[in-house]
């Protein structure tokens, strides 16, 4: 009887600390639960906004080359002229060489400065 009421509280202390160990670890299990599914939301949210800027990214630089060849087949011209050069040198201006190209190819043609600025 006598070691009965002795080891009695003994045990039911143990009992009691074990409980409220088991119960920290519990709480400190769910912290640690909570913390990391709080940081992969994060990380997953920023995976997400990270593939989104790439995907926009991509999407822009793929416009800007398509529009700059749609600007270069309509707005640049394929035609070009090609003649002789024959350069003249005059020594008493001591000048640079000088030529005088023809580029309506023989066929001259009055143009007024309404057309020149209609055709614009």
């Amino acid at each position: 009887m006598f070691l009965e009421a002795t080891v009695r509280p003994v045990v039911d202390y143990a009992v009691q600390r074990a409980s409220r160990a088991a119960s920290r670890a519990s709480d400190a299990a769910q912290t640690v639960q909570d913390t990391t599914s709080l940081v992969m939301s994060r990380v997953r949210q920023a995976v997400l906004t990270g593939i989104v800027a790439g995907a926009l990214l991509v999407v822009l630089l793929w416009l800007a080359v398509v529009f700059y060849a749609v600007f270069y087949y309509f707005y640049i011209p394929a035609v070009f002229h090609s003649r002789p050069v024959y350069f003249q040198f005059d020594p008493k201006y001591e000048a640079a060489p000088f030529a005088m190209v023809d580029l309506t190819g023989g066929v001259h043609r009055r143009v007024s400065l309404a057309q020149l600025l209609s055709s614009c």
